[in-house]
């Protein structure tokens, strides 16, 4: 590419858009590439790259062949489909004013790991509020109230452990039917405690288990009277 050609295409200006999210997404030109980022979310396959400039009088796109695309007020609107792929680009301009520009796309794939792990935790979070695990403390006494996540529910398990020198040590396992749904551990010296609380089908199987609750509990404090003569 020469300078004449650089810095008309310094001037043109592009927009990758994908309809489904409402949003630009991510594109890089560079060394005659046309990098293409996809979303995150790797199930968005098709978007629309937008090339507006009004230098250049059409636009040929290669996927088998080279098709002719034409513009809408100094507008392309090129349809972008990840699977069935542009793979080249030729800019051609008013008066020949420059050679035409070819463009290589490159498509760069969203990493589907990544985005099976944001979909994990948003759906682990929305269980967890589902669960509503409640923690409260007295006088030698823990009391878990929780919910059932889904209409599978059959019963609950809840395990207390101990929490010295941050070391859980499981003390108890205890067993809640599906007619309760909160369990009173009594008899508790004071120090701090860890809770969790594990949902069962009627198959025994596991359909939910919390992250570990912290409990406290302290000596009540003795309050020193002011002394009236």
């Amino acid at each position: 590419m020469n300078k004449y050609q650089k810095t008309i295409l310094n001037n043109i200006n592009f927009s990758f858009y994908s309809k489904d999210l409402d949003k630009d997404c991510n594109y890089v030109i560079e060394n005659e590439e046309l990098n293409l980022y996809q979303d995150e979310n790797y199930n968005i396959t098709k978007y629309n790259l937008i090339i507006d400039s009004e230098a250049i009088s059409s636009i040929e796109v290669l996927i088998e062949a080279w098709d002719l695309i034409k513009p809408y007020n100094n507008k392309f609107n090129l349809d972008i489909d990840f699977n069935e792929q542009i793979r080249k680009i030729k800019l051609i301009f008013n008066d020949d004013i420059v050679d035409h520009i070819i463009l290589n796309l490159n498509y760069i794939y969203a990493n589907r790991d990544d985005y099976d792990l944001i979909l994990k935790k948003k759906n682990d979070e929305i269980i967890y509020r589902k669960a509503s695990i409640r923690v409260t403390t007295g006088q030698s006494l823990i009391n878990v109230l929780f919910q059932p996540i889904n209409d599978e529910y059959s019963y609950s398990k809840i395990e207390l452990y101990s929490y010295m020198d941050n070391q859980p040590l499981l003390m108890a396992r205890y067993k809640v039917s599906d007619e309760l749904f909160f369990l009173a551990i009594n008899n508790l010296a004071y120090g701090t405690y860890k809770i969790r609380v594990i949902e069962y089908n009627a198959n025994d199987e596991v359909i939910f288990t919390s992250p570990f609750h912290l409990a406290t509990l302290q000596r009540p404090r003795t309050q020193i009277m002011p002394y009236d003569r």
